[in-house]
């Protein structure tokens, strides 16, 4: 594969930790690649850093939104500028190992040309050194699993619980169906896109291998809650698509009512954590089940670490 790569980096109010985001691209050792930042419509000094980067490297192309429209929407302005025939996402606090894209077109190289492929991703501390929490996927749930990869289909990735990827996927693919994110969505817009590339026909190349490393940043709870409250909107939106299976759709139902179990929970602690004392009684007298569903979350959290 010899294409040009297309990497899409949305960015709002990015200013503490877009250079390393950026520096991690330019560091790639495959080189064949153009890097489109959108700045959507940041309040901080995210534009001149932006600029300042574009100036120096012809690679890098700049665009900057006049107000803020959302991650979604940034990304459809990337997608709608993408010169290359394959197209790459990072988010502007995260980093990119320098043998990430290599690895990328060596798989492509290696699969068929059906797929999208994808890297376990590491999860880091949101500090500046982003240390290593763990990755994205126990690789020992896999299953079989060839050489250093997997090829899965939309069942086998929802078998994992839709875990968090950043994917490089064929512009074609794209273009043929005419996708584009959700911008109603600020949080699993991505998920989105996915399913319908799956239901397209289209499958997930995984290696194990973290060239990603994705910062893990502590919102308030109130952030928190609408960022689930979105979740649930998008699994509701991938419900209602064509061609899902009626075991992807028992899948999909088990996904979203963990997600709602979490947003119970974290609705509860967050009127305790604001002294609302009978609010939280009347709360969980409304709903008895949040209390195991608590337990059952922070039982399922040591579970996975033991």
């Amino acid at each position: 594969m010899t294409e040009l790569i297309s990497i899409i980096m949305p960015a709002y109010n990015a200013s503490k930790y877009i250079e390393q985001a950026i520096e991690s691209v330019l560091a790639q050792t495959h080189t064949n690649f153009e890097l489109i930042i959108v700045d959507d419509g940041s309040q901080d000094e995210t534009w001149d850093v932006i600029t300042s980067y574009a100036n120096s490297d012809e690679r890098i192309r700049a665009i900057q939104h006049e107000s803020n429209k959302g991650p979604s929407a940034a990304r459809n302005t990337g997608l709608s500028m993408a010169q290359g025939s394959w197209l790459a996402f990072i988010d502007s606090d995260d980093v990119w190992e320098p043998s990430r894209l290599g690895e990328f077109v060596s798989l492509v190289n290696r699969v068929s040309s059906d797929c999208f492929v994808a890297d376990n991703m590491l999860i880091c501390t949101g500090n500046d050194t982003l240390e290593p929490i763990r990755t994205m996927i126990d690789w020992n749930v896999v299953g079989e699993r060839p050489n250093d990869h997997v090829i899965m289909d939309f069942g086998k990735y929802l078998s994992l619980g839709a875990p968090v990827i950043q994917p490089m996927i064929p512009k074609k693919s794209i273009e043929n169906a005419n996708l584009r994110f959700n911008v109603s969505a600020r949080v699993g817009e991505d998920l989105e896109l996915y399913a319908k590339l799956f239901l397209a026909g289209y499958q997930l190349a995984l290696i194990n291998k973290p060239l990603y490393k994705y910062r893990v940043n502590k919102d308030s709870l109130t952030h928190q809650l609408d960022d689930l409250e979105d979740l649930l909107k998008v699994y509701k939106n991938i419900l209602e698509l064509p061609g899902l299976t009626l075991e992807e759709q028992k899948v999909i139902h088990k996904l979203y009512n963990k997600e709602r179990q979490r947003q119970e929970v974290k609705r509860a602690i967050s009127l305790a954590r604001n002294g609302k004392a009978l609010e939280t009684c009347r709360y969980l007298i409304s709903k008895p089940s949040v209390l195991l569903s608590a337990l059952k979350l922070v039982l399922d959290k040591v579970l996975s670490r033991v």
